[in-house]
């Protein structure tokens, strides 16, 4: 037991020795440090360092790829995958949406399941026998970026050899709002691929005129062809005309100049003004010291707010006065702002969700019956030259393959065939189901026939403090207007 107890205690004074030690030897080398002198480097320079030279300019290259799905008809008829066909590509633009992207495929492969069932014969008879469509689908947001829109023709379409464009929008934009469709009608039409388009209605048509656009919703001229078509049957011969800045004013200007020029023979028309009015302070004193009682309004929704409130403090919106308003004016919401004066007319036509699927599904139709027609020509033995042998015909000569590029060297950069194909979707017949008239196309790419409603500005039957749209073919028995049925406007 003192054995233990006597080690303990020595190895306690050990460790007591140890710790005593190193405490000594640390405080003399902190001294020795502390006492040393410090070495002094030579004076730091206040000159700033040489600014590195910029690397070299990189090539362009396109920014990360758009979310894309492609459907074909040989991915969804049994049995078509096996087939030895000629692919042929058409890009399809669409509005982006969650919530719509399941119905954009289903009305693809529906109206392409529709195709392939035709009979040989009729149009689209050819798929099947030669060859495959293949839709490349982009949905895109509401004003996509310059980035973002050559993306899409680079990385996705060009790389594809889309023959054609399917550009389909149902948002009512206008002025600046169209800047992206401008930009993207701009590089299709410097390429030459042709586009069909539905309801981008801010672009001006006169400036698009040589352009290869085929567009399917109603022009311009349609809706000034359905006020004057109002103006008739109810028997008024003097109007005038009132528009803002908006897109295309000059241009709906002369159509109601064109369009009144037409029916001379037939009714006397007179415009008495034209008025361009600022949508911030707009100016209708003319219209206060002429004889206008019906005026035809040309402008967006929100300037009409402040046109239609100007002309409240002039008492030109009361019983003795009638406002025509087009699509521009009434939009897609069937409800009205409290500056719009009940009894007014309005030329509409629908632009929601159900009718863009269905303009997306005749979009299609239209390249496959061109198509269908394109191949059938090419197989017939071209006409002799006066003299000489028989030559290949135009179509075989202009494959479907574009075989344009972005990054310049091989390749063209701007398809020749695509004037050639474009003639072929502009002649291009195609039924309509529900009574509508067949889709057809004039010579500067518009509809020869369009369906239009005549809508009339009526309070709610229960918030009377509330406007909406109502179609004239039913009015409410407290307006006195006969029943004006759709209006069918050709030019």
């Amino acid at each position: 037991m003192k054995w233990r107890r006597s080690g303990v205690v020595v190895a306690a004074a050990a460790a007591v020795q140890w710790l005593c030690l190193s405490a000594l030897l640390g405080g003399a080398l902190g001294l020795v440090l502390s006492a040393a002198p410090q070495r002094r480097g030579p004076p730091r320079s206040t000159a700033l360092p040489p600014v590195p030279s910029p690397p070299p300019p990189a090539p362009y290259a396109p920014g990360p790829a758009t979310p894309v799905y492609s459907v074909s008809v040989s991915g969804v008829v049994p049995g078509w995958a096996n087939k030895s066909l000629h692919k042929v590509h058409v890009g399809v633009v669409l509005p982006h949406s969650t919530f719509r992207a399941r119905h954009y495929r289903h009305t693809l492969v529906t109206t392409l399941t529709a195709l392939a069932k035709t009979k040989p014969g009729l149009a689209s008879g050819i798929l099947g026998q030669t060859h495959d469509i293949e839709a490349t689908v982009v949905t895109v947001s509401h004003k996509p970026s310059p980035t973002t829109i050559l993306n899409i023709l680079c990385q996705h379409f060009l790389r594809r050899n889309v023959s054609a464009i399917l550009l389909l929008s149902n948002s009512e934009t206008y002025g600046r709002e169209t800047a992206s469709a401008e930009y993207f009608m701009q590089l299709a039409d410097y390429l030459r691929i042709p586009v069909i388009a539905w309801n981008n209605a801010g672009l001006e048509r006169r400036a698009t005129r040589s352009s290869l656009q085929l567009q399917l919703a109603p022009s311009l001229a349609h809706q000034t062809a359905a006020v004057l078509s109002v103006l008739q049957r109810y028997k008024w011969h003097q109007f005038s005309v009132v528009t803002s800045q908006i897109a295309g004013h000059d241009e709906f200007i002369q159509a109601v100049r064109d369009a009144v020029h037409r029916v001379q023979g037939t009714f006397k028309l007179v415009l008495l003004q034209a008025l361009v009015v600022s949508p911030h302070e707009p100016d209708l004193g003319p219209l206060v010291s002429s004889e206008t009682r019906i005026v035809l309004l040309y402008c967006t929704r929100e300037e009409a707010k402040t046109i239609l409130g100007a002309a409240a403090k002039l008492r030109l919106n009361g019983t003795d006065y009638l406002w025509l308003a087009t699509q521009s004016v009434i939009g897609s919401a069937m409800e009205a702002p409290d500056e719009f004066p009940v009894g007014m007319l309005g030329i509409h036509f629908p632009t929601d969700a159900d009718e863009l699927l269905q303009q997306l599904s005749r979009a299609l139709r239209v390249f496959a019956t061109a198509l269908d027609q394109f191949v059938r020509d090419a197989a017939l033995p071209a006409p002799a030259a006066p003299g000489g042998p028989r030559g290949a015909p135009a179509p075989a000569r202009h494959p479907l393959l574009p075989r344009l590029t972005c990054e310049g060297g091989a390749g063209e950069t701007r398809w020749s065939g695509g004037e050639l194909f474009y003639r072929y979707l502009r002649a291009s017949r195609v039924e309509q189901e529900g009574g509508r008239a067949g889709l057809e196309f004039q010579a500067d790419g518009s509809l020869r026939a369009a369906q239009l409603q005549v809508l009339n500005l009526q309070p709610q039957r229960k918030m009377l403090s509330h406007k909406q749209w109502v179609e004239v073919r039913n009015p409410p028995t407290f307006q006195q207007l006969p029943v004006f049925l759709e209006c069918r406007c050709p030019l």
